[in-house]
């Protein structure tokens, strides 16, 4: 199951159609579904995150094209640093925001395998929109789902 938070409804609808459209492109059998996601809305209770540990990203910047490489990769030694990432267990932050990075990660295995430098990789990332990453329980109570806000796409 793929999840996706995003600060606008339509940025989940597009989501879910991105998602479905890969499914199908890698097995030329599938099949499309009826339902290709379902899309929730939620308040988010900003003074109960205040103060949790969050991490936050304005914009596209190597610090956060950094930060999405070292979450990404599996190798540990191969990221840069400890303290840019939130592989953790527990995790380091409770919520990250920011932009939300590409998903065409398939060159990480071309890095691990020495095939494609790490700044190679790094200038490959971009931006395609904005997303909230939830780590912890704590986080997920800052959130009430909207009676009205399920919309099947």
């Amino acid at each position: 199951m793929e999840r996706f938070i995003g600060r606008r409804k339509e940025d989940g609808i597009r989501w879910c159609c991105r998602v479905e459209a890969k499914r199908k492109t890698r097995n030329r059998n599938y099949v499309m579904r009826q339902v290709r996601g379902i899309v929730l809305t939620y308040e988010i209770d900003i003074n109960a995150w205040n103060l949790l540990n969050g991490r936050r990203f304005e914009r596209s910047t190597d610090s956060w094209r950094e930060f999405v490489y070292n979450n990404r990769i599996s190798q540990e030694n191969m990221r840069f640093s400890t303290e840019t990432h939130n592989q953790y267990s527990p995790p380091q932050y409770d919520i990250v925001y920011g932009p939300l990075a590409d998903g065409q990660m398939a060159d990480l295995t071309r890095v691990e395998a020495g095939e494609l430098g790490v700044e190679d990789f790094l200038r490959t990332v971009t931006n395609i929109g904005s997303q909230i990453s939830i780590h912890t329980d704590a986080a997920k109570t800052g959130l009430k789902l909207l009676q009205d806000g399920r919309y099947f796409v």
